[in-house]
């Protein structure tokens, strides 16, 4: 017990030094920052009141702005930093992140995409635009560059069309299709009304006229028409004898004309065989002779079939033909009643619509017709017009094309036309039609292509406009304003969170040099 008082009295100076230099340097890093008001004795201030800090806060904040924005914040670092692969790849992240939130996004009318104080305006803003861009529209429509502009184009346009033929304007399809409704159409035209009545007149039209008509009807009827009546009629008369001549009919009449004539033969005697005669039957008198009707059939065949028989007609029968062609039309008919005449007229207006009607005359039309637009269209348009027309006809023509579309280009109507589909166009794109995904509208290459776009001009806006911004912000004035209005307690909490580590060792570094203190007292007693 001795020997630890005797201990404890060595270590009592140490100790005290010790424990007096933690407390002092304690109190020494407080009176940085307090008292934070100076205080007063009996009127005058105490010193090292404020502390450190609230009493050089100004002067402190005017240095922190001095260091920072002349040495820790330039315009030189920020260039710097904005070139940095990694400030690029953040900056790319962030593009790359905003284009795919904007592309997969539903997006509204385009109205939509401007704020709401600013709608309202919107809508006059694209109505003096929309004015604006008619009236330059209108302005350029009645300038001589346009007038010459349109007839350019119309003049490129027409050499391009001319140059063509038929066949390259119309594909297969539409060919067969062309086709098709030809030969409807060739049919309905035959089988209409207006058809039927012009031609029911013309029909009796020129009955009247060959009714009444003088001439002969060998000067209407083609050349050789008479030989070919008589030709033909010599065949069918050739052919009506002899199958007259071979038919049981013939038999029976020739049987019968015979009877008849021998009858009237022994009815005609007088005297003493005529008596006689009396007593014969001409049928008993033909029974004995069965062959009698034969032969007179053979005889009468090979007399028509005579070479000189068949001349003797054929010449009798020319002269009729002639003789009835070289009868006027009026002479003619002359002997028929009316009532026969309108048969006729009726016949005739039958017979004509029956053959207008008819299947083979529509063919017949619509062949004709296709023949002749093959033979077209192997031909170009330029030639086509040309034999239609002569050459200054087909410069008339262009110009009076031209001056046409540049009048209905210039005229109120094509303005309000116009303005009106302007209008109409630019309210539902602008006000009524949503947008949508922009991915709908856009590739990826495309999207891609923007995010690089985007990218590249942000980078150079940020390296080119935000250096010269840091020097006119004055960083200096911002941070030193920004010290000034830090609270003194709130920093001195900031810097103790801080520093605490190193305050914590210099207490222990002041405890220390009060123990070392304490122990030179000790050893050296002529010092204490």
């Amino acid at each position: 017990m001795t020997d630890f008082l005797h201990l404890l009295s060595y270590l009592r100076q140490p100790l005290v030094g010790a424990f007096t230099g933690y407390v002092t340097t304690d109190v020494a890093i407080r009176l940085l920052f307090h008292p934070l008001k100076p205080w007063h004795l009996f009127g005058v201030r105490i010193p090292l009141t404020p502390g450190v800090f609230p009493a050089k806060r100004y002067e402190f904040a005017e240095k922190v702005g001095v260091m920072v924005g002349s040495h820790l914040f330039t315009s030189d670092d920020v260039r710097q930093a904005l070139q940095k692969e990694e400030f690029r790849r953040e900056l790319k992240g962030a593009v790359d992140g905003k284009i795919d939130r904007l592309f997969a996004r539903e997006m509204g009318t385009l109205e939509s995409l401007f704020p709401v104080d600013f709608q309202r305006w919107l809508r006059d803003l694209v109505d003096q635009m929309r004015h604006r861009g008619m009236e330059e529209v209108y302005r350029y429509l009645e300038s001589d560059p346009c007038a010459a502009e349109v007839r350019r184009l119309l003049h490129e346009m027409e050499d391009a069309l001319l140059a063509r033929d038929l066949h390259s304007l119309v594909t297969p399809e539409q060919d067969e299709m062309l086709r098709r409704r030809l030969s409807e159409t060739v049919g309905e035209f035959l089988h209409s009304r207006q058809v039927t009545v012009a031609l029911a007149a013309l029909v009796d039209r020129k009955v009247e006229e060959i009714y009444a008509s003088e001439t002969p009807l060998g000067a209407i009827l083609p050349e050789g028409t008479a030989d070919a009546v008589a030709s033909m009629l010599e065949q069918e008369l050739q052919s009506a004898a002899e199958a007259l001549t071979s038919g049981p009919e013939f038999r029976a009449l020739l049987s019968a004309k015979i009877r008849e004539s021998l009858r009237s033969a022994v009815g005609s005697l007088r005297g003493v065989p005529g008596f006689f005669a009396k007593f014969v039957d001409p049928d008993w008198l033909i029974s004995q002779f069965p062959d009698f009707t034969q032969k007179i059939e053979q005889e009468m065949a090979a007399w028509l079939r005579d070479e000189r028989t068949q001349e003797q007609i054929s010449e009798a029968l020319r002269d009729r033909v002639d003789l009835f062609l070289s009868r006027p039309w009026s002479e003619l008919l002359s002997g028929l009643p009316y009532r026969r005449l309108a048969a006729l007229r009726r016949l005739a207006r039958m017979k004509v619509l029956r053959m207008l009607r008819g299947r083979q005359l529509a063919a017949s039309v619509t062949a004709a017709v296709e023949s002749n637009l093959d033979r077209l269209r192997e031909r170009t348009l330029g030639e086509l017009l040309k034999d239609m027309l002569s050459d200054p006809g087909v410069e008339r023509v262009r110009e009076e094309i031209a001056a046409e579309v540049l009048a209905a280009l210039r005229s109120p109507v094509s303005r309000q036309t116009l303005e009106k589909s302007v209008s109409e166009k630019v309210e539902e794109m602008v006000f009524q039609r949503p947008i949508g995904h922009l991915s709908a509208f856009l590739p990826v290459q495309a999207r891609d292509e923007l995010t690089e776009a985007v990218l590249q001009q942000l980078s150079e806006l940020l390296v080119k406009e935000l250096p010269p911004l840091v020097d006119t912000l004055n960083i200096r004035k911002i941070v030193e304003d920004k010290v000034n209005a830090l609270d003194i307690v709130a920093m001195e909490g900031l810097l103790l969170d801080i520093m605490k580590e190193s305050f914590m060792f210099l207490n222990l570094f002041g405890a220390f040099l009060g123990f070392l203190i304490g122990i030179a007292n000790e050893i050296l007693p002529g010092f204490g």
